[in-house]
């Protein structure tokens, strides 16, 4: 694994955005749809949907301008 201490925000960001891609990928290559039970097609969905919700927010963060002080509008 990475040393991940020197990172910076953005570097973790990153980071973590690419082991959470990654833990996808190796779940959805470990299982079909058709051998998945309701409950782990559920948390598939669960685990997805804040994976895209995390993605949009992060998007829509750097829309906002920020202000001549420094701290977003």
């Amino acid at each position: 694994m990475e040393n991940i201490t020197n990172l910076t925000n953005k570097d973790y960001s990153s980071y973590v955005t690419q082991a959470q891609t990654s833990n996808l990928t190796n779940q959805i290559k470990k299982s079909t749809s058709s051998e998945a039970t309701n409950e782990e097609m559920l948390a598939a969905c669960k685990e997805f949907e804040a994976y895209f919700t995390e993605q949009v927010f992060k998007a829509m963060q750097k829309m906002v301008p920020e202000s001549e002080d420094g701290s977003s509008s």
